[in-house]
């Protein structure tokens, strides 16, 4: 799972960085917002994974977003704690990964 850093903005026009989606996963932080361009053939299901549980071994669900094929979306990291690993970082997962990419903008 690779680790992602936000780019933040400036006064100045910013030229992000994208990353290609990585099949075992991406991290990033809480609250930033991501700009993903699926150049794949089939829409791009992100999950956001939840490794908090309640009531001691309910399992919180994991939050999905999609990406219609050929198109590109923005896509907010929650900040709910329930989201968080125990580093702070939020875990995505990607359905697709081919010709899918993304950039990670401070929020």
């Amino acid at each position: 799972m690779a680790d992602r850093t936000p780019q933040n903005f400036t006064e100045t026009v910013l030229a992000p960085t994208y990353y290609a989606a990585s099949g075992g996963g991406d991290r990033v932080y809480p609250g930033n917002v991501l700009h993903v361009k699926n150049g794949n053939a089939a829409s791009v299901v992100i999950t956001m994974v939840t490794p908090a549980t309640v009531d001691g071994d309910l399992a919180v669900a994991d939050r999905t977003r999609t990406v219609t094929n050929g198109t590109d979306a923005f896509v907010v990291v929650p900040r709910d704690p329930a989201y968080r690993d125990a580093d702070n970082m939020v875990a995505l997962s990607w359905s697709v990964t081919s010709s899918v990419t993304f950039a990670v903008l401070a929020h």
